[in-house]
């Protein structure tokens, strides 16, 4: 075995494809919960959803006075 096929069977430390103890430093500390209960997931959903539906709501308010502030711009340009 040559040297270079040595170097790609032992890979620097952090590059060996994902190992999983080389992350097991590096979630030290790290708290997630195991699960979620189904209520807060659905509260948090819904949340998500309604500012959603919002924001689309607003934007399409935003794109309707923008464009009649463009005709009303462009009607004037041409009293003119």
């Amino acid at each position: 075995m040559d040297e270079k096929e040595k170097d790609l069977n032992n890979p620097p430390e952090g590059q060996d494809g994902g190992k999983e103890n080389d992350n097991k430093e590096q979630d030290k500390g790290k708290k997630s919960p195991e699960s979620v209960p189904y209520s807060r997931f659905a509260e948090v959903n819904k949340a998500k959803k309604d500012a959603e539906s919002r924001l689309a709501e607003y934007e399409k308010k935003e794109k309707e006075a923008l464009e009649a502030q463009k005709k009303k711009e462009e009607e004037e340009a041409l009293k003119r």
